[in-house]
């Protein structure tokens, strides 16, 4: 049972290559970077100190809310 599974296994979708692969341009290279910081909201103002709403490229905060 476990030859079969293997086997079917390697039998994956079309593995003909037909060519060598597009090179990427310059701006595929650089990906979505002109599209940050990405404004999210209106600046707002808390106790005299304006803070205004952005979304940070690769920011992550893992922990509890």
């Amino acid at each position: 049972m476990a030859a079969t599974l293997l086997l079917a296994a390697c039998g994956g979708a079309d593995a003909r290559v037909s060519g060598p692969s597009p090179a990427l341009t310059e701006t595929q290279m650089r990906g979505p970077a002109g599209d940050y910081p990405m404004v999210l909201g209106a600046p707002f103002v808390v106790d005299g100190v304006t803070y205004t709403p952005a979304d940070t490229m690769n920011y992550d905060s893992v922990g509890y809310a």
